[in-house]
């Protein structure tokens, strides 16, 4: 059994960040029933803890090991001046060094703008790195009107092609988590 774990770094509920996520960790079951899939909500995490580095915190250690049991990771953010979100900053950077190695890592962000796609490369590709993922797949970016909102959860993709890239990238995740387990 594979060990899931989707990674929600908005810092407001409801998302649609948060609603994508949980369309992601829907996908994910449907298409592989031997997994076991984990949500952590950036947001819920101590806040003390997160603007204090405190990594002996209760509610951190007990996100650290989620990270550390995964196999595979599905991190979504909106974006924000053109980065990730800070909360989520805050929660990888006290994440101890090499967290994400030997773990299959797939970014998914949602931007005002096409122009916040690069977020992907420019924000978040580098501390994947600074954590060691092994391998991260190419990220899904979709702008914020391509996922519509009901009752807190997705009802819709407003685009085809949105959901198409999103359904094709989680199974390439999935073909690349279980090419890991061989």
């Amino acid at each position: 059994m594979a060990n899931i774990l989707i990674i929600n770094g908005s810092p407001i509920a409801p998302s649609r960040t948060g609603a994508l996520m949980g369309y992601c960790a829907d996908f994910i079951q449907r298409q592989w029933h031997t997994t076991t899939t984990v949500r952590i909500d950036v947001r819920e995490l101590d806040p003390v803890e997160l603007t204090h580095g405190r990594f002996d915190g209760g509610s951190i250690m007990a996100a650290a090991a989620l990270v550390g049991e995964a196999e595979g990771i599905i991190l979504g953010t909106p974006v924000y001046k053109n980065s990730f979100a800070g909360v989520l900053k805050a929660f990888l950077d006290i994440l101890p060094q090499g967290a994400f190695s030997g773990k299959v890592v797939l970014p998914i962000v949602l931007g005002g703008a096409a122009a916040h796609a690069l977020a992907i490369d420019y924000a978040l590709l580098p501390v994947f790195a600074a954590l060691n993922a092994y391998h991260t797949l190419h990220g899904v970016f979709l702008i914020e009107n391509q996922v519509e909102l009901l009752d807190g959860r997705l009802s819709s993709f407003t685009a085809p092609e949105a959901e198409h890239r999103i359904d094709a990238a989680l199974e390439q995740f999935i073909l690349a988590v279980r090419r890991t387990r061989i």
